[in-house]
């Protein structure tokens, strides 16, 4: 197969990403171990404990992105995160890991690398692969919700998972941003190929629109025109500054 980020452009391949991360759930459900929760620094739920690293961050604005996300995350996220299901998820489904047919680029044909692994809430999964959308690819917020609509075709989403999704999408992004810049380990120092600016367009795209206005978008994709939403809006740069001072 190829890489998802390396395959051309088909408006259906995101709607598959979505539905095979969504068929790997249901696979996974019931499925644990003793060590299933592990520490692990890709661990959404435990966004807020990367938050004092995002310091490492030299490009200014980048480092203003992740701060108001991991904010975001303790202040919106974090308290909701023990209603949420729960079970054993892959937790890296994304552009690096999914693998498309190179002749029906729409056509899923596999999914690697197991190893970040971890018994978190269901939606993490679909966060991690909504916020991942290939650089270079036009409309991503629309992309992302294609894949979102894939998911939930196969696994209907809660109302508090569809008012959530996009603030953990945004907190993907920053510890995307923040482990880019710590790199701890001198054998990930080749692991990154420059997608930074990429995830920091599509958390900056993220916190512009506003986390009820991309849960807005991403339940039109799923046919749903009713809302319930209760996530306010991300608190800006230079609200988060002001308060700080």
């Amino acid at each position: 197969g190829v890489l998802v980020g390396d395959a051309p452009d088909d408006p259906r391949m995101m709607c598959g990403v979505g539905s095979i991360a969504a068929r790997i759930d249901v696979a996974l459900r019931g499925l644990f171990h003793p060590v299933a929760d592990h520490p692990l620094a890709w661990d959404i739920k435990q966004a807020d404990r990367l938050a004092e690293l995002s310091g490492e961050i030299i490009d200014d604005r980048h480092r203003a992105l992740a701060e108001v996300a991991f904010e975001a995350f303790t202040r919106l996220a974090a308290p909701q995160l023990p209603g949420l299901r729960a079970q054993v998820i892959h937790n890296d489904i994304s552009f690096h890991n999914v693998l498309v047919d190179p002749t029906q680029p729409w056509m899923i044909a596999g999914v690697y690398d197991f190893g970040d692994a971890i018994y978190a809430p269901l939606i993490q999964d679909l966060a991690v692969a909504a916020a991942e959308i290939p650089a270079g690819r036009k409309g991503p917020l629309a992309l992302s919700a294609r894949l979102v609509a894939g998911f939930h075709a196969i696994t209907p989403l809660e109302p508090l998972e569809f008012d959530l999704l996009p603030v953990l999408a945004a907190s993907r992004l920053a510890m995307c941003l923040t482990i880019e810049a710590w790199k701890p380990f001198d054998d990930q120092r080749d692991h990154y190929d420059g997608s930074e600016n990429s995830n920091a367009e599509m958390l900056e795209s993220i916190q512009a629109t506003g986390y009820e206005e991309v849960a807005h978008l991403y339940r039109s994709a799923c046919g749903i025109s009713s809302s319930s939403l209760s996530v306010p809006a991300p608190i800006r740069t230079a609200e988060l500054k002001q308060r700080r001072d």
